[in-house]
């Protein structure tokens, strides 16, 4: 009798161990494909947190989703939908895991969301409710997933411990259902997970991090929401010439251009150029060697110092600006002129050294102010220099002028003076932007790295919860 108790005891841990084997969940992660080019990754819980979507002021905004959702949909849909809003589990999605986005060959460059499920039942429950509302087809099985179409433009696919959903305006065909089904199976070292590039990936500590592998090289960043300020970091990983070099193709900026734009710009660019290494990289990286123009290279090597552009005015179509550059060969701005079987168009010189160029409904007027090159699509601004209004008028007096210098690359918007060239042209009321928003700049960081800043005028409140607090004030809620 004891020997038998112990036989029925093998046999039942032996139909444990092989229908939890049958039924293994699967490591979402591992559907990333190992040839994605682009990836990035979402940490909702924490959005949600920040952006204070429970917070009683934000029940309107809930109860708007609410019915938003619900508009047309039968009693049971809205039932699950009320639900999966009280508690979003109950979708059988796991929204505290990351949510990953990935373009890849594999699904022909489409866009692929990658999510973690936590109970299929309730899944396959949430799919059943929105298929009754006609809002995706009935889910069928195969042998490693169950999919749906929804909405006539994307496939969902999911099983034990994987969602995808991805876009296919042609429906489940044989051979995206194939794609799937091989990154649904895949293991961890054939995917993308297994990389170096997705161990820094997560290693990053921002609500938003993403990855990006280009021809020439790769870049990593992210995105942090934090109290009074929303902060975009970005990084070159990998490609050519990942190492900073001694002769860079940026230098400090001077700021010694400045006084030729107004203070109120509503944006400015500036860098600081070694024009001789800035024509070698183009060359090196898109063959500039090939189109055998002498010009053009003449015209690169002969820029040396700063180098300035911004937008003066803009009608929502057109914009005017404006730009000055540090020269050393003034002969090369003159040898323009040439390049008119190239570009087309005609030229017309307007003085010894002023120029007019014209090519259908565009007018670029350019040439040397001093040892100074300017470029400007307005005529108006010509040789314009802020210090000939006085020195209060000039954008060295502006607040933000002194960020750039020392920087090899920096731009700065202005949200207040931008807002009042579009409200001039009334198609849009951006107001609540500017009166909550100091500015929006961007700047290296090392020859490798940049920083982008969009800075809150209130530097206590997190940035995303103002931001979400601007969009309803704009949308009237």
């Amino acid at each position: 009798m004891k020997r038998r108790n112990i036989y029925c005891l093998l046999v039942g841990l032996l139909l444990i161990v092989t229908f939890t084997s049958c039924g293994k969940k699967t490591e979402y992660t591992h559907a990333i494909p190992s040839d994605a080019t682009t990836v990035a990754s979402i940490d909702l819980k924490s959005v949600a947190e920040k952006c204070g979507i429970n917070d009683e002021e934000n029940s309107t905004l809930k109860q708007h989703l609410l019915d938003a959702l619900k508009n047309g949909l039968n009693e049971e849909t809205s039932n699950q939908i009320s639900k999966i809003l009280d508690k979003p589990s109950k979708s059988g999605i796991d929204f505290k895991q990351p949510v990953y986005y990935y373009l890849s060959k594999n699904f022909s460059w489409k866009t692929v969301i990658d999510l973690s499920v936590c109970d299929k039942g309730d899944l396959n429950k949430t799919i059943k409710s929105l298929a009754k509302s006609q809002l995706c087809t009935e889910p069928e099985e195969t042998d490693n997933f169950i999919y749906s179409v929804v909405n006539n433009k994307y496939v969902i696919a999911y099983n034990k411990g994987t969602a995808l959903l991805v876009e296919s305006p042609q429906g489940a065909t044989d051979q995206l259902l194939e794609c799937i089904d091989k990154v649904m199976t895949e293991k961890k070292e054939n995917s993308f997970c297994s990389s170096k590039s997705f161990s820094q990936l997560t290693d990053r500590k921002g609500d938003v991090k993403f990855y990006e592998n280009l021809e020439a090289s790769s870049f990593g960043g992210d995105m942090t929401f934090q109290d009074g300020n929303v902060l975009l970091q970005i990084e070159k990983i990998g490609g050519k010439n990942v190492q900073p070099t001694a002769n860079n193709t940026f230098q400090p900026i001077t700021n010694a251009l400045l006084n030729r734009f107004p203070k109120s710009l509503p944006f400015i660019l500036s860098m600081g150029l070694n024009g001789t290494q800035s024509y070698n990289d183009l060359a090196a990286a898109i063959g500039l060697d090939s189109f055998n123009s002498p010009v053009v290279q003449k015209l690169m090597c002969a820029l040396q110092g700063d180098f300035t552009l911004g937008f003066n005015t803009w009608d929502g179509k057109n914009f005017s600006f404006l730009a000055y550059a540090q020269t050393r060969d003034a002969a090369a701005i003159r040898s323009l002129c040439t390049l008119k079987d190239e570009l087309g168009g005609t030229f017309k010189k307007l003085g010894t050294t002023d120029f007019e160029y014209h090519l259908m409904n565009t007018h670029i007027w350019y040439g040397l102010d001093g040892d100074l090159l300017y470029l400007t699509n307005n005529g108006k601004l010509v040789h314009y220099n802020s210090n000939k209004s006085g020195s209060n008028d000039s954008y060295m007096q502006n607040p933000y002028a002194a960020q750039a210098k020392g920087k090899r690359l920096f731009f700065i918007g202005d949200p207040a003076s931008l807002s009042k060239v579009i409200l001039q042209q009334r198609r849009f009321n951006i107001q609540p932007l500017a009166q909550n928003i100091e500015c929006v700049r961007g700047y290296d960081v090392s020859p490798t790295s940049w920083k982008v800043e969009m800075i809150m005028k209130d530097k206590r409140t997190n940035a995303l919860k103002q931001l979400v607090k601007i969009a309803r004030q704009i949308v009237g809620m």
